[in-house]
């Protein structure tokens, strides 16, 4: 089609605009169709940015109608769900200079924020999936908020918890452990008790959840997040945010142990072999490497794998 004629433009927008609402509820994959004919239509990121928002907008008027009043059961938690799906496609192709646009803050307090404290799980899930887009914008709204992916991961369900890992590491590796607070090594103690637990910053209270899932799993619902965790962790080793060589020993036990899959073992070998010898530094990396040699293979001599 001719986006150059201004009639077919308006025209194929109006259709576009009535059919991504719908398309929402449906699909992912349509969704993400029609939002692409929609940026051809409006190249300019901040035109299409406010196109699209007053899509949202039109979809939540059913929200704005049972504000203060008994929620709709599924009739709300599909709205929510529509909302989510359109601002998560926006945000994915959204380019850092707009962390600051107005429309997308606005997006932030109406959809995003909302969605994350929902009862629902299903909207929660929307709005971690779209806060950890939004967060990867720029570093300022990644520390504001880090505090919400710290309280899913200590209170929600195992699908949210990760969603919430992987946007805190994919965080840290845009940004770096240190500028979101997240200390670059483990403590020489851990906390062991509620008062000295909330004392930590939420930077440390991160890493502890982060660190939690590493090595464990046989638990329930932590599969993922041990794949998660460990993949996370060596992003970190490999662009030298980490230099840790207990959580580096960490890495190297759940690269032995049986217990984890196929895939994170050959992703793990792969990392070992890189950060030794492909980088520049790669003589810290060794040395760091055979400083923990030892406290690995205890571990590894100690550990039942089988029955932990």
């Amino acid at each position: 089609m001719d986006f150059g004629d201004e009639i077919g433009r308006t025209n194929m927008s109006s259709l576009l605009r009535e059919m991504l609402p719908v398309a929402a509820k449906a699909s992912d994959e349509l969704s993400a169709a029609i939002l692409s004919v929609l940026r051809n239509i409006y190249p300019n990121e901040d035109e299409l940015n406010g196109v699209v928002s007053e899509v949202i907008a039109d979809a939540r008027e059913p929200l704005e109608e049972t504000c203060g009043k008994v929620a709709e059961g599924e009739a709300e938690v599909q709205v929510w769900r529509c909302c989510c799906t359109i601002t998560k496609l926006l945000l994915q192709a959204a380019s850092k200079r707009t962390h600051e646009d107005p429309i997308l803050g606005g997006l932030l307090k109406s959809v995003v924020l909302p969605a994350v404290t929902h009862v629902n799980p299903a909207v929660r899930e929307g709005g971690v999936s779209c806060l950890g887009l939004f967060c990867l914008l720029h570093l300022k709204p990644a520390q504001d908020y880090l505090f919400l992916f710290v309280r899913v991961l200590q209170h929600d369900t195992s699908p949210l918890k990760m969603l919430a890992l992987k946007a805190l590491f994919d965080m840290a590796v845009a940004f770096g452990s240190t500028s979101l607070g997240i200390p670059d090594a483990l403590p020489t103690q851990t906390p062991t008790s509620v008062a000295a637990s909330s004392e930590q910053s939420e930077g440390e209270k991160a890493l502890d959840e982060m660190v939690h899932f590493l090595g464990h799993p046989e638990e329930l619902g932590i599969t993922d997040g041990n794949n998660i965790a460990a993949e996370g962790f060596a992003k970190l080793f490999y662009v030298g945010a980490l230099k840790c060589c207990a959580l580096l020993s960490k890495l190297s036990v759940v690269f032995f142990d049986p217990r984890s899959c196929d895939r994170l073992k050959q992703c793990l070998n792969v990392f070992f072999i890189t950060y030794a010898f492909s980088r520049r530094s790669h003589r810290s990396h060794q040395d760091l490497l055979v400083g923990c040699f030892m406290q690995t293979i205890r571990a590894v001599l100690t550990f039942n794998f089988v029955n932990k």
